[in-house]
């Protein structure tokens, strides 16, 4: 049986703590586990919290806590904890979050011969009936997917969330994927490098993981303030830029998910003109391509074709262009 890592960022989530390692040791999976608990410098009694359940916990799964020396955020938290794991797989784990008993049992009984970079588990969301239809999985069960297919499928059929997913512990370390420090919504970037390298995924329709939308999340404050989702997002399409490039690889889907993210900047930015000449002249850069790459990203579809003009002339005219066709 492989042995899995439940990797757990803490952060100020004193309320929740006990619940969310509760179900942790609940967990009925027969195969060695270990549960490292990231303590990003927090500010109340989470960690007392946690450390006293684990002084009093007798089971087989291994508790590991591990201490930053300064608040590094959740991207920093879940490199750490994937730097110690010595698990074959790493299972990410928010810690106001909580997990089915039979969770980790389901996914890694999924395994067949253990060869599968992913395997997607189906996540039950609570709190937001409309964020639970966006993020439920779409692949039927025992879907596997392989190469192209899996970065075809990213976002319609499973989506981005770093949670509710078994991840190969050696793929991620021979691809070198690790999450962005100081960036929210980190797993958009992190998922979409994921599903350009990733060989096979296989999709279980279970619910291996309960995600909680609380007042005060990550989430729930971008919903709100819909400047600092933007703000994340032109980080995020840059960086997938730079991942393709990087690896010299070219996916017309991969192309298409970063015009999409480029677009969602463009209409909010469109609000207000000089905000738009900025973020146009910014994006430009970050996300241009040889101008082959556009048309082969586009091609045949010629109204994708035209949509995507803009990169092919020269900046002054590129954001009138683009802002002409965003507004009319």
């Amino acid at each position: 049986m492989v042995s899995i890592s439940i990797i757990i960022p803490v952060y100020n989530v004193e309320q929740y703590i006990e619940a969310c390692l509760k179900s942790v040791i609940a967990q009925t999976y027969k195969g060695h586990m270990e549960c490292l608990i990231v303590d990003d410098c927090n500010q109340d009694n989470g960690i007392e919290i946690a450390q006293n359940i684990i002084a009093n916990y007798q089971g087989p799964i291994i508790f590991r806590i591990l201490h930053h020396d300064q608040n590094r955020g959740l991207s920093a938290a879940r490199n750490t904890g994937m730097k110690e794991a010595i698990g074959d797989y790493l299972f990410f784990v928010d810690s106001d979050d909580e997990l089915p008993p039979n969770s980790i049992e389901q996914l890694a009984g999924a395994l067949d011969d253990g060869q599968h970079d992913i395997v997607v588990g189906d996540i039950k969301t609570i709190g937001n009936d409309a964020l639970h239809e966006y993020l439920r999985l779409k692949l039927d069960d025992g879907t596997v997917l392989r190469d192209g297919d899996i970065i075809h499928h990213y976002k319609t059929h499973w989506n981005m969330m770093a949670q509710a997913k078994l991840y190969k512990a050696s793929f991620l370390r021979q691809q070198r994927l690790t999450f962005m420090e100081g960036l929210i919504h980190e797993d958009e970037l992190w998922s979409f490098e994921i599903a350009c390298m990733a060989k096979t995924l296989k999709a279980i329709q279970y619910p291996v993981y309960l995600y909680y939308l609380r007042e005060g999340s990550i989430t729930d404050i971008s919903n709100k303030d819909p400047r600092r989702r933007t703000e994340a997002l032109k980080v995020i399409a840059a960086g997938m830029t730079d991942f393709l490039k990087s690896r010299k690889i070219f996916n017309t889907t991969a192309y298409t998910i970063i015009q999409k993210t480029v677009e969602q900047i463009f209409h909010y930015e469109r609000i207000d003109r000089n905000r738009f000449i900025k973020a146009y002249i910014q994006l430009h850069k970050d996300t241009y391509f040889p101008w082959i790459y556009h048309l082969r990203g586009r091609w045949p579809n010629l109204r994708d074709c035209v949509h995507d003009l803009h990169y092919l002339l020269p900046t002054p005219i590129g954001w009138r262009y683009k802002y002409w066709r965003i507004n009319k």
